[in-house]
This record gives C-alpha cells, structure tokens and sequence, in this order.
C-alpha cells in the first residue's frame, strides 16, 4: 500500500467532519478560526486555516502560524485511540505545542471536538485504518544510507 502523508489524511479528516458531523465541524472552525495551525507531521510543514466557516491547507507559510504543532503518526494514533494523553505526550518529547496560552487552549478545546465528532463519521475507521497502514509502511521502510 502506498504511504499517503498525513497532511492528506487531515484533509481527508476534515471533508468527512465537514460532511458527516457538520455541527462538529462548524464548532472547530468557530473554535480555530482566530488560530492558524502550523503542522508538522511526518513530512513537510503546512498551515490549517480556517476562515468564513470552511478549512485551508496551505504550505508552511513564511512567518509561520502562531501555534505550532509537531508530532508523528504513532503518536497521532495513540492519542486519537485513547492510549496516550497529550500531556503525557508532552511530556514524553513525543508532541510539541508552541502558541500562546489562549491558541494552545484552543487547540486542546479543538482537538476535543474533533474527536467528540470524528467518533460520529462512518469514513473515521477506514482512516484509522489508512494511518495504521502508513504507520506499517514507515516501518517497513529502509533508512538511506
């Protein structure tokens, strides 16, 4: 199976929310609309806006965004699945938050209406299914040398 980057599987996240939970949706874009996320997941960096009610994915912008998230897939999926805390994560070195105390409040608030509506949308397993396999695939992978 070919690897998909992370940024695609937001993208695709963010579609299912958007159709399948629109209140959800709705909150989160109320909730990140003042707050633009820079991600850095396992591949190039990329900006989530949100603005008039609908998301962007945009490459890293210049000046960055003002909260910044960097992390990787096996922890992405142990904290969507429950198996890890974002604090714990934090603290393990596994996440790292940047932004000030208001946008990482938000973000904390975002990311728990993202998973309350995610849990409702009939498209979440197959992309947990799709995570699980890049993660299989990252594994896989040879290091160059």
């Amino acid at each position: 199976m070919r690897r998909r980057e992370l940024r695609a599987l937001v993208a695709s996240a963010l579609a299912a929310l958007a159709r399948e939970a629109p209140g959800h949706y709705a909150r989160l874009a109320e909730l990140l609309a003042r707050t633009p996320l820079q991600l850095e997941l396992d591949g190039p960096p990329f900006v989530l806006r949100f603005a008039g009610g609908a998301h962007r994915l945009e490459p890293r912008a210049a000046g960055g965004a003002g909260t910044v998230v960097r992390s990787d897939a096996a922890t992405i999926l142990a904290v969507l699945e429950g198996e890890l805390e974002l604090v714990d994560a934090a603290l393990a070195d596994r996440l790292f938050l940047r932004g000030s105390v208001e946008a990482l409040s938000r973000f904390e608030s975002a990311l728990g209406v993202f998973a309350d509506g995610a849990v409702r949308c009939a498209s979440t397993p197959a992309l947990l299914d799709e995570l699980r396999a890049s993660l299989a695939t990252l594994k896989e992978t040879p290091c160059p040398s």
